[in-house]
């Protein structure tokens, strides 16, 4: 029996997407069953989903458009109809992809809000990183754009974690919205101090490196 490890709030809804597997160029169809920032669970009758490690979901949007997610297969079951149900987490999405995720998510959370009569938890863990200058938001930038940003904050965060790191503060350079996973931390203490403990985070993004290279090109403006 599957069990729940997600630490987003999962959003019910049933809806047609595309999986394609790294060794077919066809799609598969299969119906979702939930969503969260952190990944998705789907149905599919195809055993050839449980062979592989990685999958690309691909969810409808307004109109014709569509939007994707590189995922991870966490785990799988095989239920009494025959069908799998497919757990997986989100690794990789543009910025435009993310961009659509977040709509979806908010909406899904309206619509449950309305139907349960309570508030219900943040779609995502959000980061904010708030930058004192110029020069500070260069050298984020530039840690950014190779894939990897090491920062302090208060608070802990769990390892693997997968947040909304909202980046801003400067003057020059616009704000950035990136998906962001923790890789590790460091809690710092302070002996014989009442400061609250600061928290080393280390963090990797989950977007196309080519995204993340053309973040550089805010470095020539």
């Amino acid at each position: 029996m599957m069990t729940n490890r997600r630490s987003q709030y999962r959003l019910g809804t049933t809806t047609k997407i595309s999986v394609t597997l790294p060794d077919r160029t066809v799609p598969l169809e299969v119906e979702n069953r939930n969503i969260s920032w952190g990944g998705a669970l789907f149905m599919s009758a195809d055993p050839a989903i449980c062979d592989h490690d990685t999958l690309r979901l691909t969810f409808p949007w307004t109109g014709d458009q569509s939007f994707s997610a590189e995922a991870k297969v966490m785990r799988y079951e095989r239920l009494a109809d025959g069908q799998f149900a497919v757990a997986v987490r989100f690794y990789s999405l543009s910025p435009l992809d993310q961009s659509r995720l977040v709509k979806l998510l908010k909406l899904l959370a309206a619509q449950e809000k309305i139907v349960r009569s309570e508030p219900i938890d943040p779609i995502a863990e959000t980061l904010d990183l708030t930058v004192t200058d110029d020069q500070e938001m260069r050298e984020r930038l530039k840690q950014i754009s190779e894939g990897r940003l090491s920062l302090t904050t208060f608070g802990a965060y769990r390892t693997d974690q997968s947040l909304l790191l909202n980046l801003s503060g400067s003057q020059r350079y616009p704000n950035l919205y990136l998906r962001a996973r923790v890789v590790s931390q460091e809690i710092l203490t302070f002996p014989f101090s009442n400061q609250q403990d600061l928290v080393k985070l280390e963090l990797d993004f989950e977007h196309p490196e080519e995204d993340l290279r053309e973040i550089a090109t805010l470095l020539d403006t």
